[in-house]
């Protein structure tokens, strides 16, 4: 996860290769191996069994379409970032059977996580300021095709803002629900006699800072709007509108700091992304035209998808909308299956907030993710920031995340953890 968004490459058109390939490989085979030499069966929640078969019908689907593109090469360099994705998604899931288990498993590899958007962060934003000794700041700014002199090897600044969103989520909710949690925790602990320290969410604010200060430098207007709207809504959803207000607060402060100190080059980039010189603002920068080619050609080749990742060879573009580029690269059969896939993480979230069993933290983290994932999809209608391998990964360990997050509750009170002795 560290080194997931370190990649060989030097920009467009060159063959990106994450740092992390090999060793999500063997992650991949170790799963493999656990699942088939263990001699317990794994015992997967029975609300967690549907999602097991979308899940599936998804990879599935962009398996079959990976091999109706003419690239192979091309095609797999992708769609096996989904299978190793999926792999990853089904270990962390089998945590769920057991609380205690979800909840270690949940704390480390939401941690893990938030430290790799984290780097991610950090890496963007040297790459950003060494690109800026060299040049004028607003040429690179200005400079955004394909990511321009700012971007990373494997994608344009667009795609690194999509994939800090779903850190950026992970470390919202440890800093809203740190509290309540530590409360829950010390209950507990106050029974069976164990004594534990409180961990400061401080840190959590600074990490949060920086990716949003990574996410602002990318100009992506979709990504800040939806980033923005949708934190202050969790806020306000969860109660926690004074630590939103805090955070809105000290973002405003360094914004206002920013601009005032580089004003007269800022005013030139403002006006370029949303003022009288921003080209096509009313189309989206050209969009609504590429949804309207995506959508001529599937009525025209109905029966014969382009296979995964395959639209940037055939048309020299993607959809830049999840479901046009799904429709498009793998069919009626692969469209319905993301779309069952969606559904199913949506609900999912719905019928845990309605659950009467489940703890206030627990309801609020769900809260939290269905507010989340709304708002990445909302960005998936304008990006395809989705067939980047970080984002990729990125995508199913969050996912993974989200449902262990619904097994985490504490015991009650007479469960035999909470009569054992210390």
């Amino acid at each position: 996860m560290c080194l997931l968004p370190f990649s060989t490459g030097t920009g467009s058109g060159s063959f990106v290769i994450s740092f992390a390939f090999p060793f999500l490989i063997l992650l991949s085979l170790f799963i493999s191996g656990v699942f088939i030499t263990r001699k317990e069966r794994v015992n997967y929640s029975q609300d967690l069994k549907l999602t097991l078969l979308c899940g599936l019908l998804h990879v599935f689907a962009i398996f079959i379409s990976s091999l109706m593109n003419e690239n192979l090469v091309l095609s797999f360099a992708r769609s096996i970032f989904d299978f190793v994705g999926f792999a990853i998604f089904l270990y962390i899931t089998s945590n769920s059977s057991i609380s205690k288990d979800a909840t270690l498993a949940y704390n480390k590899i939401s941690s893990l996580f938030i430290l790799s958007g984290f780097l991610m962060s950090v890496y963007f934003i040297i790459n950003f300021l060494l690109a800026v000794q060299q040049n004028s700041l607003d040429k690179v700014l200005l400079e955004r095709e394909n990511g321009g002199l700012m971007s990373l090897p494997w994608g344009a600044s667009n795609t690194i803002a999509a994939c800090l969103m779903m850190p950026f989520f992970s470390a919202l909710d440890r800093l809203f629900n740190a509290p309540a949690q530590a409360q829950a925790e010390t209950q507990i602990q106050a029974q069976i006699l164990v004594k534990k320290k409180k961990k400061k969410s401080n840190w959590m604010l600074v990490i949060m800072v920086t990716i949003v200060m990574a996410i602002l430098i990318t100009q992506s207007r979709n990504v800040t709007i939806t980033l923005l709207l949708s934190t202050i809504v969790i806020g306000g959803s969860t109660k926690n509108a004074k630590q939103t207000s805090i955070f809105v607060g000290l973002l405003a402060v360094i914004f206002l700091s920013i601009t005032s100190f580089y004003g007269q080059d800022l005013d030139t980039i403002f006006d370029a992304r949303v003022g009288d010189g921003a080209a096509d603002i009313g189309g989206f920068n050209g969009r609504t035209t590429l949804w309207v080619i995506s959508i001529d050609y599937f009525f025209n080749h109905p029966l014969e998808p382009l296979g995964y990742f395959g639209m940037l060879g055939e048309l020299g573009h993607t959809g830049h909308n999840i479901f046009l580029t799904t429709l498009v690269e793998q069919g009626i059969f692969g469209l319905v299956a993301y779309i069952l896939f969606t559904i199913n993480n949506f609900t999912f979230c719905l019928k845990k907030m309605a659950t009467k069993s489940l703890s206030f933290v627990t309801k609020r983290r769900m809260v939290l993710y269905t507010i989340a994932n709304f708002a990445i999809l909302i960005q998936l209608q304008f990006e395809d920031s989705n067939l980047t391998a970080q984002n990729i990964v990125y995508q199913w360990v969050f996912l993974a995340l989200m449902y262990l997050s619904a097994y985490c509750d504490p015991p009650e009170e007479g469960s035999p953890m909470l009569t054992e002795s210390p």
